[in-house]
């Protein structure tokens, strides 16, 4: 990948002598990020820690000047221009050495690293362009037709360590290295892609490749969007999803206040489906939808629907009602309530530990109110859950928070306290809580 990511650099180099002529070439830089220290008190265990989080991000674009204000990068000049993007690139102080072996390549020995600092290389994704007309290189381009997105989502176990559908809803995603053709307008886009799962100069045999293909339409309101992939399996290749088809669709259309969307996803495999389980092996599918609507400038009601044939995935819907300062001045207020694996999850017998066998239960209510104190703005806040899995005890969690903005500049201070158990039930006793003091810095 260094070897891929340092020629696209020298090419764009290269291909913008020739492209721009005498233009200049302009350059487009930023950088986003965090860093929270956070102080937490385990009050059931008595048990006290520090934990500091940090994130950053690097992204820079070389222009041609005469473009380098237009944020849309639409031809300036009539002629061919190009520019190149470098994402998630990041350099961390204080690396620990025994995550060394996560930062070498596949053809890499791990090495012993002393220095407290390394640098994340980023993706690199390149593209000259001529009016409607694209042509984009990849360092690492993802071939994806999966146009519904799950709803049962915790990716922090906050309430339920069944919830997260995150990776098992219907999709396929093929990564490869390759080149992507397309055209774009206002009403109509359309982009041809081909990769190759092996870079070439690994090649020791012929790799697997994929085609895909996106289509998207404009007709007044609506606006329709279809993708497709299909991977060509080398004989000798033994993953068996290299030559799965993937279709998505999704069509939304707004009318005034009120937006809806619905759509399908489809994986093929190629296999043949067995009788004899309850599974399909050929083929996996879902279709959903959703409705947002806002009710007003402040007030928004959003709902969404999906149904699986996957039965970890089985069939979700969710309502969420929030409102920003609307109703009541300096109050913010939502409600979400969920109800994940209605029908088509796993029998009973046949469950896995990690899937859902019964409908679940998922109300969670919160109030923030914004004061001004302490030479900023004081929000103190809570948040309610009621959560039942598979049909067992509902718990019941709470949080009491206060969070101070504007006190120091880019600073927030927090505190909290916070249970996932607030009152005993016939499955678990109740939990003392945790009580977590954080200090963040938004550069």
């Amino acid at each position: 990948m260094k070897k891929l990511s340092l020629l696209l650099v020298v090419l764009l180099a290269a291909g913008s002598a020739g492209l721009y002529g005498q233009m200049a070439i302009g350059t487009n830089f930023s950088i986003s990020g965090n860093a929270t220290a956070t102080a937490g008190y385990d009050i059931e265990d008595e048990q006290f820690g520090f934990k500091n989080e940090f994130e950053s991000n690097i992204k820079i674009e070389l222009v041609a000047e005469q473009s380098a204000n237009n944020s849309e990068m639409v031809d300036m000049s009539g002629g061919w221009y190009g520019s190149i993007e470098l994402n998630e690139f990041q350099i961390v102080i204080d690396h620990d050495e025994e995550e060394t072996e996560l930062l070498v390549t596949e053809d890499q020995d791990p090495v012993s690293v002393r220095s407290k600092l390394y640098v994340v290389e980023p993706t690199i994704v390149a593209t000259l362009r001529n009016g409607p007309l694209w042509l984009r290189i990849f360092d690492a381009p993802s071939n994806a037709a999966d146009k519904i997105a799950h709803i049962e989502d915790d990716e922090d176990d906050d309430y339920d360590s069944e919830s997260n559908d995150d990776g098992n809803d219907v999709g396929v995603d093929l990564d490869g290295q390759g080149i992507m053709a397309g055209y774009k307008t206002d009403d109509l886009s359309l982009a041809i892609g081909i990769t190759s799962d092996v870079p070439y100069d690994e090649n020791e045999v012929e790799g697997s490749f994929v085609v895909s293909a996106d289509l998207g339409v404009n007709v007044g309101p609506a606006e329709l969007e279809l993708s497709f992939v299909q991977g060509l399996a080398n004989e000798d290749d033994v993953d068996e999803n290299k030559d799965d088809t993937g279709i998505g669709s999704k069509l939304t259309t707004t009318f005034g206040d009120i937006e809806l969307s619905a759509g399908a996803d489809v994986a093929m495999t190629g296999e043949t489906d067995d009788p004899d389980t309850s599974l399909n092996e050929a083929m996996d599918w879902e279709g959903g939808a959703s409705a947002n609507i806002t009710l007003t400038p402040s007030t928004a009601l959003n709902s969404n629907f999906i149904f699986s044939s996957k039965t970890d995935v089985a069939s979700d819907v969710e309502v969420e009602l929030t409102d920003a300062n609307g109703l009541v001045e300096s109050l913010s207020m939502s409600l979400k309530w969920g109800m994940f694996d209605v029908t088509g999850g796993s029998d009973a017998a046949d469950a896995a530990m990690d899937v859902d066998d019964e409908a679940d239960l998922f109300v969670e209510g919160k109030l923030d109110y914004a004061l001004e104190g302490l030479g900023g703005t004081l929000t103190p806040g809570t948040t309610v859950t009621v959560d039942q899995v598979n049909g067992g005890d509902a718990s019941v969690g709470l949080e009491v928070r206060a969070v101070l903005t504007g006190a120091v500049p880019a600073t927030e201070f927090g505190l909290k306290w916070a249970t996932d158990q607030l009152i005993d039930n016939d499955t678990n006793a109740a939990d003392s809580g945790t009580v977590t003091l954080w200090t963040k810095i938004v550069y």
